[in-house]
């Protein structure tokens, strides 16, 4: 009996136990909170990429080419798979048609805008330990030309 009461009045190593049961928890909540941050922070270039497409679009560009390689140059740390696709669109209401007809009707100019679209892998730290997939993603723009 007094050896049970002695075990149980001992508290050394206590917290070591606290210790063993909060570093793996603690662990766990910093590979999350690196995960998260990488995550953001290549899908903000990724946008920032599209934007500078946009912008030169925006800006008087019209060649499809140009706009891709200004996406792909501005895409820091871009991943292998990264892909770009410049596309110009014309519209007559809701209806695509076009670019070089006028619209069926009415005979107004079609809309024209040009899509910009980029997509690719994300590459996260902790992707290996918790998934064998990458996670994609992608971004899209749209620029309304005239």
């Amino acid at each position: 009996m007094n050896r049970l009461r002695r075990f149980l009045a001992h508290n050394e190593g206590v917290s070591a136990t606290e210790f063993a049961i909060a570093a793996p928890l603690l662990l766990l909540l910093l590979a999350g909170i690196v995960t998260g941050w990488t995550y953001e922070k290549q899908s903000m270039e990724l946008r920032s990429a599209v934007k500078s497409g946009a912008n030169y679009v925006l800006q008087g560009g019209v060649d499809l080419n140009a706009a891709k390689s200004a996406v792909l140059t501005a895409w820091a740390n871009k991943p292998d798979d990264a892909a770009v696709q410049v596309v110009q669109q014309c519209t007559c209401g809701t209806t695509v048609s076009t670019c070089t007809a006028v619209c069926a009707g009415n005979g107004a100019i079609p809309n024209m805008s040009m899509i910009i679209t980029a997509s690719g892998s994300l590459d996260t730290p902790a992707n290996d330990l918790l998934t064998s997939t990458k996670i994609h993603t992608s971004r899209q723009e749209i620029i309304r030309v005239r």
